[in-house]
């Protein structure tokens, strides 16, 4: 959720100041994190530091341009930012956007459309911002990994499975025990995708060498409970879940050479424009 711990000092900041100024806040964070996202995590914060002579290299889906930022994650950031100026300005309740359990399993029509509008919609603007940042780095890094193309359906498939993951979970209590708490829970937030996105490419440059990779992750999901009880944990493990069912091949993103077709095949006017990148040769699959 963090790629820096820093950035918790600079949140306490952003929140401080008038909305008007949260659009140039998100670019001085973003540009904070990008400094010192290879130097330390949030988690490592709470770990030992490694043995003296061990050298921690860069995670493998570092980019080497730091000044731009791809497409799809540019198009994410600006997307989620829009809409939410749009609803600050609107002053709109959230209701009829959020991801509500119920407004799918008993409404006729079922609202699919809220698999879509929760995730790209927040709270707030500490929920933004912090969304925001961690996108910077975690799509950033997969987009890098897989291109442009394959990273906007990625996006999307995360978006319906993170969404329809969480439906299930949220009507298990109240299939079992009649419970209604979480079926009528409204929640919203892109931070389901981002720990789809961990999972997917846990950031191992920056962890001890003793620490699994693909603990880090759950680590991270009971820490960013603990700190902030209130929050979705239904939404958090709907990403993980999704994530896992993306690395086992159940969930399906093609390989390399379909996007690699699809990269040739793109009209130059989308494959012309700034951060459009294509997939590098040496991406085959997601799934293990």
């Amino acid at each position: 959720f963090f790629s820096d711990c820093s950035f918790l000092r600079n949140v306490a900041i952003i929140i401080s100041t008038s909305p008007t100024r949260t659009l140039f806040s998100l670019i001085t964070c973003a540009q904070i994190i990008e400094k010192r996202r290879l130097e330390t995590s949030f988690l490592s914060a709470f770990l030992p530091p490694p043995p003296s002579g061990v050298a921690i290299s860069p995670p493998m889906n570092t980019i080497t341009t730091p000044n731009s930022i791809p497409l799809a994650t540019l198009s994410i950031i600006a997307l989620c930012t829009i809409i939410h100026v749009i609803i600050f300005v609107a002053d709109s309740p959230l209701t009829s956007l959020s991801l509500t359990p119920i407004s799918i399993l008993y409404m006729r029509p079922p609202q699919l459309y809220r698999c879509l509008t929760a995730t790209f919609t927040h709270g707030s603007w500490s929920h933004l911002i912090m969304n925001m940042s961690s996108s910077l780095y975690l799509t950033r890094g997969l987009e890098s990994r897989m291109g442009t193309l394959a990273t906007f359906y990625l996006i999307f498939l995360c978006a319906f499975a993170c969404s329809f993951i969480h439906v299930v979970l949220a009507y298990l209590p109240y299939l079992v025990a009649s419970r209604t708490k979480y079926i009528l829970q409204p929640s919203v937030g892109y931070s389901a995708c981002l720990f789809a996105y961990l999972v997917l490419t846990p950031p191992s440059g920056s962890l001890p060498s003793q620490m699994p990779q693909g603990l880090y992750p759950y680590l991270l999901l009971v820490g960013i409970q603990v700190i902030l009880p209130n929050i979705s944990f239904l939404g958090h493990v709907s990403g993980c879940v999704a994530g896992e069912l993306i690395k086992a091949g159940w969930l399906g993103v093609p390989g390399g050479s379909f996007w690699r077709w699809a990269d040739a095949r793109c009209p130059d006017r989308i494959a012309g424009l700034q951060g459009f990148l294509k997939c590098p040769q040496n991406f085959e699959v997601l799934a293990e």
